[in-house]
C-alpha cells in the first residue's frame, strides 16, 4: 500500500512540475541573476560617463586605484590590474537605471598560484 502511495505521489509530481514550469516560463526567468535581467530588457550600454563614475566608486570601495572597466556592451568587465574580478551590468526599470556588480570566485581560483582567467 505504501509503495502504491509513493508511486502515485511521484507520478503526480512528474506531471505537475513540468506543467507548472512550462505554463509560466516568465516566472522562472524572473528568478535569474542581474545578468539575465540585463539581457531580457532592451538596455542601453554603459556610457563613458557612467563607466568613469562606476570606476571611481569601485576604486573608493576597494581602496585600489588599479580598478578599471573594459566595456563589453551592454555590460563591462571589471579588472584590478590584469585580473578579471567581475562584471557590471546595467539594468533599467520604471525609468530608473541601476548597476549590478557580479563577482564569482571559483574553488580553483583559491589555489595558490592559480592562473587568472578571462571571461571571454
Amino acid at each position: 500500500m505504501i509503495r502504491l502511495a509513493v508511486a502515485i505521489g511521484f507520478t503526480l509530481a512528474a506531471i505537475a512540475v513540468p506543467h507548472s514550469y512550462w505554463a509560466a516560463p516568465q516566472a522562472a526567468w524572473a528568478i535569474g541573476t542581474p545578468a539575465d535581467a540585463a539581457l531580457e530588457h532592451d538596455v542601453k550600454p554603459l556610457s563613458a560617463d557612467e563607466r568613469r563614475a562606476i570606476e571611481s566608486y569601485l576604486r573608493r570601495v576597494f581602496g585600489n586605484a588599479r580598478v578599471r572597466l573594459d566595456p563589453q556592451p551592454p555590460e563591462a568587465d571589471v579588472y584590478v590590474g590584469d585580473a578579471l574580478v567581475g562584471v557590471v551590468y546595467p539594468y533599467q526599470e520604471d525609468g530608473g537605471r541601476t548597476f549590478y556588480f557580479e563577482m564569482a570566485i571559483y574553488d580553483t581560483d583559491l589555489a595558490p598560484g592559480a592562473p587568472v582567467r578571462s571571461r571571454r
